[in-house]
């Protein structure tokens, strides 16, 4: 597996939260799930690793600040997650099988600004976030058990790489019909 995409993006991988992270977040405005247009960038910028490891599945998560009441919080955060979920999926053709939505509501905050907390409006934004964690994979690589000496006297490998590619981009384009 490539962790690594360009070089000018080289996304984190935290492996205690078994989270992706990005240097710029997916934000949205108050009370809104659309995506602005610097989410999209971010979104497309994580399509790029994605596709350069295809074999990956993973998970788009949507949090709320702690403003509105839980159940509202836990509706808009599932409305963002499935708004990312879309756009990656129709815009940057993901395939839809290897990306799911989570709406979590403001039960992950990530500072002080919980219910009756005064908060500037700036450490609210911090809390309106989609995180991505990668969940599993979707298919065996023909490598993964096989020994360097196996790989390089199987004149076949090329053939089994190829045909997976195959199988994988026919998948993304079934998904999306």
């Amino acid at each position: 597996m490539r962790w690594a995409t360009s070089r000018r993006y080289r996304p984190r991988f935290d492996a205690d939260r078994q989270a992706f992270s990005t240097k710029k977040n997916i934000y949205y405005d108050f009370n809104k799930w659309d995506i602005r247009p610097e989410a999209a960038k971010n979104l497309n910028k994580l399509a790029e690793f994605l596709k350069d490891n295809p074999g990956l599945k993973f998970e788009l998560g949507s949090h709320t600040d702690s403003r509105g009441s839980d159940p509202y919080n836990l509706s808009l955060s599932e409305k963002r997650a499935k708004s990312a979920v879309d756009y990656m999926v129709s815009n940057c053709e993901v395939a839809v099988e290897s990306i799911t939505s989570k709406g979590c509501g403001e039960t992950q905050l990530i500072n002080k600004c919980d219910d009756g907390i005064a908060c500037s409006e700036y450490e609210h934004q911090l809390n309106r976030r989609t995180e991505v964690k990668i969940t599993g994979w979707n298919d065996k690589d023909p490598l993964w058990d096989r020994s360097l000496k196996e790989i390089i006297e199987d004149k076949d490998l090329y053939k089994k790489v190829i045909e997976q590619e195959r199988r994988q981009k026919n998948k993304a384009l079934t998904s999306r019909k």
